[in-house]
């Protein structure tokens, strides 16, 4: 039996959450802290562990992902939307949910004074652990690494010091980046994914606009130099140096494969630098992928089994018969609404 279960933090990292319920249970490692989350949840021993925490902290799942990993701006497109495989997929996901895209945990020396003058001890925040944004966004200071690696989560709370990540004021200034760390930071607080289908139609009708080029052959610039034009070299040294060696209207395709790809979803990071450069400020790149997220939402509601079964639900059918009609499978639209049903408790609460 599970006896003591620490509060998460507003914003506080799983793996963090994880180490504290170690350390409050007197257990020795997380992979002890883990086993005994997953002996406890008798049925849903199979479950990724960050969503064994999340039961164990008395959070829906999905909510507890959405505020306690890096998955979203980790994976802040997805092309799973209303697909038959959509739970699997997103179950594979979750499996990375301790991760980060990072090598090491970072934190900020100011936020980890406060921390320990207002609670007594500090923790790990969501937003240093943002791949691309190496500096305090509260702060504006350059963040400290742990010495632990974050492959697997690990005895940092009480074993910080080494590594300050170097970076200068032209960074932590230049009005690409600050673009690029409000798209990561508005990423990393949305609840679910923007489509895939969103991103390919916002993406490529505005390099249409800005007459860019999205195809490997020709002679127009693409967006990696624009990139390379509006970014500083040493940033993109430690993130994109290919960008740094390539020649004038040459393709890279890790970058510029993210505006004409219609098939496959491109990492957080690439997606976001694109975006900075193609619009003027960050909240004009949101407000358009936001419009175009919510009409791709209506139009695919029409489109996939469980949410045609979900409409014909909501006009006076009995569940069974609903998905019996469009040929919906019945526990995957009742997980659906229960989900619904919890997400809109947790905000109500």
């Amino acid at each position: 039996m599970i006896h003591n279960i620490p509060i998460p933090l507003k914003d506080e990292l799983a793996a963090g959450i994880l180490e504290r319920f170690a350390q409050v249970n007197g257990i020795t490692s997380v992979e002890l802290a883990i086993k005994l989350l997953r002996n406890s949840a008798t049925d849903k021993r199979h479950q990724p562990p960050i969503w064994l925490l999340a039961n164990a902290c008395g959070l829906e799942q999905n909510i507890f992902t959405s505020r306690h990993s890096m998955l979203p701006v980790m994976y802040p497109i997805s092309n799973y939307h209303g697909r038959p495989h959509e739970s699997k997929q997103k179950q594979t996901i979750a499996r990375r949910g301790f991760g980060t895209a990072l090598t090491k945990f970072r934190w900020c020396i100011e936020c980890s004074k406060l921390d320990l003058g207002f609670r007594g001890f500090s923790h790990l925040r969501r937003w240093h652990q943002i791949d691309g944004v190496h500096w305090c966004i509260e702060h504006r200071i350059p963040l400290s690494q742990s010495v632990k690696t974050a492959v697997q989560p690990a005895s940092f709370i009480s074993k910080r010091a080494e590594g300050i990540v170097l970076n200068d004021e032209e960074e932590i200034s230049n009005p690409a980046l600050l673009r690029l760390e409000r798209i990561l930071l508005n990423w990393l607080q949305r609840d679910r994914p923007l489509h895939l289908q969103t991103w390919s139609q916002v993406i490529g009708e505005r390099c249409r606009i800005l007459g860019l080029r999205v195809g490997e052959i020709g002679k127009r610039h693409v967006a990696s130099d624009w990139i390379a034009e509006q970014f500083p070299d040493s940033w993109l040294s430690k993130y994109f140096p290919e960008i740094l060696t390539k020649s004038p209207q040459s393709y890279v395709r890790k970058i510029d494969g993210a505006c004409v790809d219609k098939h496959v979803s491109y990492p957080g990071l690439a997606c976001a630098a694109i975006l900075a450069v193609l619009y003027p400020s960050s909240d004009d790149a949101l407000e358009v992928l936001n419009e175009v997220d919510k009409r791709v939402s209506n139009e695919s509601i029409a489109r996939f089994p469980r949410d045609m079964a979900i409409q014909v639900f909501m006009g006076g059918e009995s569940l069974k018969a609903a998905c019996n009609s469009v040929g919906a499978q019945l526990s995957e639209v009742e997980s659906h609404l229960r989900d619904i049903c919890l997400k809109r408790r947790v905000v109500n609460i």
